[in-house]
């Protein structure tokens, strides 16, 4: 996936840098007494909340797609001026939203993770809709 920002075209790419940025983002610290520890799930939590169209989770993952690119570092105002574009454009995030699940997807190591999230989405669906018994 292309992302335009300041005039420049730009390749989102699902690697591990990225996975390792979304882990960073997404941390959760577990305290067991004694036992702490830090527990990366960016790539499987950021996915189920991509889907809730959170401007700040959609900013986090082009940030990650944008790992790869050395040299040059992306700022919140590069990353919020490209998503002000694609809101002026789209009239939403949607769009840009579903572009970012279609890339995942295609993804050799994010393939995974988005069919894993798309199955328990699938499930809640069919449970939401199940009608419940009196």
């Amino acid at each position: 996936m292309i992302v335009n920002i300041k005039n420049n075209s730009f390749e989102l790419k699902w690697g591990l840098q990225a996975i390792n940025e979304l882990d960073k983002q997404f941390q959760f610290n577990l305290d067991y007494g004694e036992l702490q520890s830090k527990f990366g799930a960016g790539l499987t939590f950021g996915i189920q909340v991509l889907n809730t169209d959170n401007v700040m989770v959609i900013a986090k993952f082009i940030k990650a797609g944008l790992k790869h690119i050395k040299g040059r570092q992306f700022t919140d105002d590069d990353i919020e001026a490209y998503l002000i574009d694609r809101v002026e454009q789209d009239g939403d995030l949607s769009t840009l939203v579903r572009e970012l699940q279609e890339d995942l997807k295609s993804a050799p190591l994010t393939r995974n993770a988005m069919k894993d999230v798309e199955v328990e989405v699938a499930k809640e669906n069919k449970n939401n809709k199940t009608p419940k018994k009196k």
